[in-house]
């Protein structure tokens, strides 16, 4: 018997294409019974597509991304380390707070310096590309 613990965990966040391995690996592994556990909106989304996978006679039905897709999948669903998990973290924490200071008037956008601007509206809003 296997016990999938956490499962919720399994359908977004970081590193999901290994957290994805993972669970369909220990899924398969299984030779009589299986136990999924997990909580929240993500464990109900997991099992509305396990729902579709059974109704489908357990056959997956994969679609191929394009590349520009693929581009996209890879870099949300790379591999980190703990130390690059931890500055993503620190950035979008401090990157929060200085939204926070704009929202509450704390600081304005003319405090920032005109380049830094310019520079996060090239990234934020050229076509979506990094």
């Amino acid at each position: 018997m296997i016990y999938v613990i956490d499962a919720h965990l399994c359908f977004a966040g970081s590193e999901l294409a290994r957290k994805r391995n993972i669970l369909f690996t220990a899924m398969t592994r299984s030779k009589a019974w299986l136990r999924v556990s997990g909580y929240g909106e993500d464990m109900r989304s997991l099992e509305t597509e396990y729902e579709r996978v059974k109704q489908n006679s357990f056959a997956l039905e994969l679609i191929y991304p394009t590349e520009e897709e693929r581009q996209k999948m890879n870099l949300i669903n790379r591999d980190m380390g703990p130390k690059q998990r931890g500055q993503i973290g620190k950035k979008q924490k401090d990157l929060k707070e200085l939204l926070e200071a704009l929202d509450k008037g704390e600081i304005y956008k003319e405090d920032l310096p005109q380049e830094i601007l310019e520079r996060l509206r090239e990234r934020l809003f050229n076509n979506g590309q990094s």
